[in-house]
């Protein structure tokens, strides 16, 4: 699903108050109320769905010229290249080499990864509550600033490293990109929301999807937008080479 819409919000606070109006959500938190629970739980509980959810956001951006220059020299040092190279790769268009840009991508990845696995700890801390063990656990990962990878590449990146999770509690994963905004050739702002499921967790779609249509049009009420989306069956060519807009980065 991409969207396009030029306004930014406040992810989590938003995303708070649109959860009671989308089949009786509620914080679990609030429906644990004055029972003792340990400090990893995930964030919301849809009762009837048997649904947990934890919200990630992205607040740094990986892209950040002066990040990406000292991860960049960091890079080559460790497989023998000089520091220098840096500085023609970045501005003379030098071809990076590919052990460097496998390296480099690992650590922009970084905080996808470290989100996902926060992320699980609390979902299978929440199935543990009482009442709550045949629940499904689904994360979204909502970009804030971060302008490192593209939509496609972050929820790939994110559906490769819950396969190398010991213990997946993560059934699902919703990759959205509510204040960041890319160009997929249509010269509109696009806005993004990517799931993938676990096997056999497909039928997921069918909280999943309902969800996202119900929070872009929550998203265009609250900015006033006239929210515009569009379902797609799969990912395109179009949405794998999107382009970050930085003139439209959500200011810091």
């Amino acid at each position: 699903m991409n969207t396009v819409g030029p306004k930014f919000i406040d992810i989590e606070p938003t995303f708070d108050a649109f959860v009671p109006t989308f089949r009786n959500g509620i914080r679990l938190d609030e429906f644990f109320k004055g029972v003792h629970k340990t400090g990893l739980n995930a964030d919301y509980y849809f009762p009837a769905d048997r649904i947990i959810l934890e919200l990630k956001t992205l607040e740094n951006d990986q892209s950040d010229r002066a990040v990406l220059f000292e991860r960049l020299e960091k890079c080559l040092v460790h497989f023998g290249y000089p520091k220098s190279m840096a500085i023609d790769i970045l501005f003379s268009g030098r071809r990076l080499p590919h052990k460097v840009d496998i390296r480099l991508r690992n650590m922009t990845g970084n905080a996808l990864r470290n989100a996902l696995k926060k992320a699980n700890r609390q979902l299978r801390a929440s199935k543990k509550l009482q009442g709550l063990g045949d629940c499904r656990g689904i994360l979204i990962v909502a970009n804030d600033a971060d302008l490192g990878f593209n939509p496609v590449q972050s929820l790939h990146f994110l559906a490769d490293s819950a396969l190398k999770l010991s213990h997946c509690e993560t059934d699902a994963i919703i990759y959205t990109t509510p204040n960041t905004f890319y160009d997929d050739a249509d010269d509109q702002p696009n806005q993004y929301w990517i799931p993938t499921y676990a096997e056999g967790r497909e039928s997921l779609g069918d909280f999943v999807n309902p969800l996202g249509e119900a929070w872009l049009r929550f998203v265009g009420h609250v900015t006033g937008d006239v929210v515009s989306y569009t379902m797609e069956d799969s990912i395109t060519d179009e949405m794998m080479h999107a382009r970050p807009i930085h003139e439209l980065k959500k200011p810091s």
